[in-house]
């Protein structure tokens, strides 16, 4: 492991300079962050095909937005994933608490919630038929064809920059039997 130097450019504004700067602060092996006239200059011990910071974070400081992970790539490429056993009498709230604990327990905040598509998280969350929230408990939520993702299947991934596509972590949990 070796300390290398990275300089990122000025985000275009405070929030975004805000969100990036919590974002490197999250890094693993930091040893110095700089906010300069000329940039951010980041300086970490990376192995030697390691990125000093990785692309989603870059590519956020330059105020894109990165894309959304294709479900089976990212479903063969999580080094971890689990699941909660299936229990009848837990009740549907106390699931998604426990979803996001587990991957708040690794340090990694929630990238997204994905469910195969159809009304099967309506029903699960007891909401009306057609209702398919965008988001839930303020974690983006993909809705995905079955192929990809059994339907009865609801997955939370974390990654440490709180985006799916950098996901290292994976918790499912049974929604029970939808039709």
């Amino acid at each position: 492991m070796e300390p290398r130097l990275q300089r990122l450019p000025l985000p275009a504004n405070e929030k975004r300079l805000q969100q990036l700067v919590l974002m490197l602060l999250k890094l693993d092996r930091l040893l110095e962050l700089k906010l300069t006239p000329r940039g951010i200059e980041v300086k970490r011990g990376v192995e030697p095909d390691e990125p000093v910071v990785p692309e989603t974070i870059v590519e956020l400081g330059r105020g894109m937005e990165p894309p959304s992970p294709d479900v089976d790539f990212l479903l063969k490429h999580l080094p971890l994933m689990e699941s909660l056993d299936f229990d009848l009498d837990r009740h549907p709230l106390t699931t998604l608490v426990v979803l996001m604990a587990r991957v708040r327990t690794r340090g990694l905040c929630p990238a997204g919630w994905f469910v195969a598509e159809g009304d099967q998280l309506d029903e699960f969350l007891g909401q009306d038929e057609g209702t398919l929230p965008g988001e839930l408990l303020a974690v983006p939520v993909h809705y995905v064809p079955s192929d990809q993702l059994p339907k009865g299947k609801l997955l939370l991934v974390g990654s440490t920059t709180g985006h799916a596509i950098d996901a290292v972590y994976g918790v499912g949990a049974d929604i029970g039997g939808v039709t």
